[in-house]
């Protein structure tokens, strides 16, 4: 069976599996997926609007990310919640990822 995979023997340079940034460093844009994590609870959404003079962020989200990604745009309204760009800024390590494309590098970033 063959794979894509390297051989662990062969010392070639990779690119890194991901790139991150601090969320301290993260600027909103329409599409971004998000991930809020709690005890025992995991939501995904995507950031629809952004209003820069409250400084909200407005998210879809679903429990799981296929609910998310198949919900009909009549349960937008029903379903987005606004949470604070600064919230998601200062909160714990591992309460919020976010994961952006970014245009310039046309690379997907983590903001974690």
């Amino acid at each position: 069976m063959s794979t894509s995979l390297p051989d662990s023997k062969t010392k070639q340079n990779l690119p890194p599996l991901a790139q991150y940034k601090s969320r301290s460093e993260y600027k909103p844009q329409y599409g971004d997926y998000l991930v809020w994590s709690k005890w025992f609870t995991t939501w995904h959404g995507l950031v629809v609007d952004y209003d820069q003079t409250t400084n909200e962020l407005f998210v879809v989200m679903a429990g799981i990310p296929y609910l998310l990604f198949t919900m009909q745009s009549t349960e937008f309204e029903r379903e987005t919640v606004k949470i604070k760009l600064t919230d998601i800024k200062r909160a714990p390590n591992g309460k919020y990822a976010i994961q952006h494309h970014d245009q310039s590098q046309n690379a997907i970033i983590w903001f974690i």
